[in-house]
């Protein structure tokens, strides 16, 4: 990669604070420039380190011993999880709890996909867990985007990470499906990335599940490119490319990665299948278990 791929477009507003900087820095004032970049990526990386990190190590050791007895922490902690890279997310986009939610997905047989966990707040959302409330991959735009798979209308690319800011007007196109049909009351932007490891000496992932963001506001995620402005063409090039040089692509994409390290565990063991099996059969009741978990709950 050369350092071309590093190059930014400077917005016009943001022009002026760049040529102070660089008055400063030649007036050998390289410190105060310093200090002030420590300020500004430790509002990231503080949660980051602190809520995200330590999360996702807690859910590793857990896995080392899978679900069954345990199944109360473990849906403690996989709630934890969500909360946690929703705030670390947050920090970054300058959204509170109530404008931003995260979710854990995961595939169940036959090709379906259920929610693992929420992040806290929920607000008013329906919990939707466990295997009853699995949706087939085909009944979701984003699932298909992400694995290359036909929606009904698009056969799609696989794209890298889904990212849109104007769900409806996508919706009102025809160019977006989602099987959920009260969606729009909830989100109204996405950020979704694949949960994925890959074999051993292959190339290829394995996607297991996925690892969304989605907010009730329109523009959420700043920076980020609408996929549906990407679909013809030499588009999905142009889409990466972008992507590349927006930061919150880059944040959420070292939460997704470090989240499938951390759960590869559960898919590693010699009894991997029992094991996915027995987290799909939790699934319902990890709501309720983590709740009950909760210092102060009713």
């Amino acid at each position: 990669m050369s350092n071309d791929d590093f190059k930014f477009e400077i917005p016009w507003w943001l022009k002026g604070l760049v040529k102070a900087a660089g008055v400063l820095r030649s007036a050998g004032l390289r410190d105060r420039i310093v200090i002030a970049k420590h300020y500004v990526t430790l509002q990231t990386l503080f949660p980051l380190h602190l809520e995200a990190v330590h999360a996702m190590r807690r859910l590793a050791s857990d896995a080392l011993h899978g679900p069954g007895a345990n199944d109360a922490h473990f849906a403690a902690e996989a709630m934890h999880v969500c909360t946690a890279l929703n705030k670390t997310m947050g920090a970054a986009l300058d959204l509170g709890t109530n404008e931003l939610h995260c979710s854990i997905k995961v595939f169940l047989p036959p090709d379906r996909i259920g929610t693992l966990a929420r992040s806290e707040p929920m607000d008013d959302r329906p919990l939707e867990m466990g295997p009853e409330n699995a949706r087939p991959l085909t009944d979701g735009t984003v699932w298909c985007a992400l694995m290359g798979q036909n929606d009904g209308r698009t056969h799609w690319r696989r794209y890298q990470a889904f990212a849109c800011n104007d769900l409806p007007d996508a919706h009102r196109k025809g160019k977006l499906r989602c099987g959920r049909p009260d969606w729009q009351d909830y989100y109204q932007s996405v950020l979704v990335y694949p949960l994925l490891y890959r074999s051993d000496g292959t190339q290829k992932g394995t996607v297991f599940g996925f690892l969304g963001f989605d907010s009730p506001r329109a523009g959420a995620f700043l920076g980020a490119p609408n996929i549906f402005d990407h679909m013809e063409n030499d588009g999905w090039g142009k889409y990466h490319e972008r992507l590349n040089r927006c930061s919150v692509f880059h944040l959420g994409a070292i939460l997704a990665d470090s989240l499938s390290v951390f759960m590869r565990p559960y898919y590693q063991r010699p009894d991997g299948a029992q094991v996915v099996q027995a987290i799909a059969d939790s699934m319902g009741e990890i709501p309720r278990l983590a709740h009950e978990q909760q210092p102060g709950s009713n």
